[in-house]
């Protein structure tokens, strides 16, 4: 008599395979992610996939560290696509693979990756048959996320109904001409918007990133090593005034040891005031070590853990080693 699990081997081999892929995570949409289709970040399992894919696959997490995080994603069932608003370049993964590709990305992206686009066909045949049927109906077509995205983080599901006011207006945004690392800001607060505390959070994050944005589109830096340093954010009669410094810090190695609660990170500075660069990376020492982004080579560093700084050195001119333990 032949035992059950030698008469279907390959029966066998097919079910861990599928086992294998399908409890894999993020390429085959299961059903933690909902449904399959196009989400944005407005989405919540956007977040949920890219993390997940990100946390797979390192093209995909080195193209959100350069490109920032994408304007769209298309889930299938057997792939994931994601774009970028003004790139060319898009990311295809299938099964355990990651390609940058340079060709037109699948239709359901397209006016993502450019917002710019024309309607196309279908969607003037649409337009024009719910006309018809609707005497003096306007064509009005889906807003481009960067549309959505312009109408505010706090929009509501009903914000395509209701414009958002704007938490303020951008009177002076600029980069210094005698310090190409230094900008300065002036907004003026919209009156009319509901501005509170946690709204200066949210200014201040935007400011964050348009000012990465604009540094590595000027000097091509990575958006992933470009930090801010916010020497300046402050509020006086309806107007914020700013000043900002950017860095260009990345993190090279992290090290930790479980049983002595120590650990080593090393961290490349580009050319700036290296002493001020070095300020700011002994007080985010902790963001630094905790970066999503940042492999450990050894060791778990605990999410309730307190960080004291200890020994620092410079090795190879520009990579700054700081000794630490957590407590």
């Amino acid at each position: 008599m032949k035992l059950p699990c030698m008469t279907a081997p390959r029966t066998l081999v097919g079910f861990v395979l599928a086992a294998v892929f399908f409890s894999g995570g993020c390429i085959f949409a299961p059903p933690t992610y909902g449904r399959r289709g196009v989400v944005t970040p407005n989405d919540t399992q956007y977040r949920l996939y890219l993390d997940e894919c990100r946390r797979r696959q390192a093209v995909l997490d080195r193209a959100c560290r350069d490109w920032g995080e994408p304007a769209a994603i298309q889930i299938g069932s057997s792939g994931g696509y994601f774009v970028w608003e003004g790139r060319k370049e898009w990311v295809y993964l299938k099964s355990f693979k990651a390609l940058i590709r340079t060709d037109a990305p699948p239709r359901l992206l397209a006016r993502h990756a450019n917002p710019n686009l024309p309607p196309d066909d279908r969607q003037l045949r649409a337009a024009g048959r719910n006309a018809s049927a609707t005497p003096g109906l306007q064509l009005v077509f889906p807003p481009s996320s960067s549309q959505l995205r312009a109408a505010g983080r706090n929009a509501s599901a009903t914000a395509a109904q209701s414009p958002v006011k704007p938490l303020y207006s951008v009177e002076n945004f600029e980069r210094l001409a005698d310090n190409q690392f230094a900008y300065a800001f002036r907004l003026k607060l919209n009156p009319e918007a509901n501005v509170d505390i946690s709204s200066f959070a949210t200014i201040r994050e935007e400011m964050r990133r348009s000012i990465i944005a604009d540094y590595s589109a000027t000097y091509g830096a990575k958006m992933g090593d470009t930090r801010v340093d916010f020497s300046k954010f402050a509020l006086s009669d309806g107007v914020i005034e700013g000043w900002a410094e950017v860095m260009r810090i990345g993190v090279k190695s992290l090290s930790y040891d479980d049983r002595t609660h120590k650990g080593v990170i090393a961290v490349s500075i580009g050319a700036h005031s290296f002493e001020d660069a070095r300020n700011w990376i002994r007080k985010n020492i902790e963001t630094l070590a905790r970066d999503k982004n940042v492999a450990l080579t050894t060791g778990h560093i605990p999410s309730e853990a307190h960080f004291y700084l200890h020994n620092e050195r410079v090795v190879d001119g520009n990579v700054l080693e700081i000794e630490f333990e957590t407590e």
